[in-house]
Parts: structure tokens; sequence; C-alpha cells
């Protein structure tokens, strides 16, 4: 498959996987699973990181069109931990291929995620700490559901290498 139509597919299946998402109720205030970083890291191992950056971008912001959220305070924590976390993965992808395995690196994204979501809320938002008592839990949450993406993301990477839908070059993994 050519680069250029990968992008906006995978793009697209990161928005359906992302609306659906809002829809599962949260167990934790302010948590989301993050199945749709998924996509953005098959983007990363198959296509590299510029284009799992465009595929979290498109799905952010389309995302939040259908929501209603864009330019809301949800919207930046999800583009500034969507954008942190897509940039965290991808190095661990492309420079750490003998150090993390795929469950290690969405582990790596789903902290960078979320401890950017709480930086970004602390500077624009709160300006205090006291938001910080939910750290300890969301860590937690985080950690949980970055393993969960780790499994499903190695066994969709795996999947998809014995397809060739991508050309040998473009696979980084």
């Amino acid at each position: 498959m050519d680069q250029r139509m990968a992008i906006p597919i995978l793009a697209a299946f990161a928005v359906v996987v992302h609306l659906v998402e809002l829809t599962i109720p949260s167990p934790v205030p302010f948590f989301r699973p993050g199945l749709a970083n998924i996509v953005a890291l098959i983007g990363i191992v198959f296509l590299g990181i510029t284009a799992g950056l465009y595929i979290t971008w498109i799905r952010v912001i389309v995302g939040s069109l259908f929501a209603g959220s864009f330019l809301s305070p949800a919207f930046l924590l999800s583009f500034s931990g969507g954008t942190a976390a897509t940039l965290a993965m991808g190095l661990c992808v492309v420079y750490g291929k003998n150090k993390f395995s795929l469950i290690g690196t969405c582990l790596v994204g789903a902290t960078v995620h979320l401890l950017t979501q709480f930086l970004v809320a602390y500077v624009l938002f709160l300006g205090n700490g006291l938001f910080l008592f939910l750290v300890p839990v969301l860590l937690l949450c985080a950690l949980v559901s970055g393993s969960l993406t780790g499994v499903v993301s190695h066994l969709l990477v795996e999947k998809i290498k014995h397809t060739g839908i991508f050309q040998p070059a473009l696979v980084h993994g």
C-alpha cells in the first residue's frame, strides 16, 4: 500500500476507534484507555514517526469536531498528550528496537500521555497542585491500558507483517 493512501486510511480508522471509545463508560474520571493509539503505533511501525504524528493529529482534530470539543480544554489536553505520546512511542520504535517491545513502547506512550496532560492542565488551567492527588490512580490506569494496547498492538503488527500490505522497506519492527 502506498504511504499516501495508508495515512488517511489509518487516520480514519483511528477517528472511528476514538469516537467509539468516547461511548465507553470510564471507571475513573478523566480517563480513557487510548485504544486509538494502537492505530498511531501501527502507523509508526510501518510508516515512521511522521506518519504516526499525522494519524494522531488527524484523529484528535476530526474526533474533536465530531464530539463538539474542538479547541476546548479537552481538545488541548488530547492534542498535547497524543503528540507527546506518539513522539515517545516513535522514539522507542526507531531508536529502541532492541530495548523496547511494543508492550513496553505502549507503556511509555501511556505514561508520557498522562504526564503531559497533567503538565498542560497545570500550566494552562489550574495553576495549583490540588489535582495531583489523581496522578497515582491515573498512572495505574495508564499502566493497565498501556499493557492492553501493547498486547493488541503486538498482535496486530504481527498479523499485518504477514499480509504484505506494506512494502518490506517500510517495516520498522
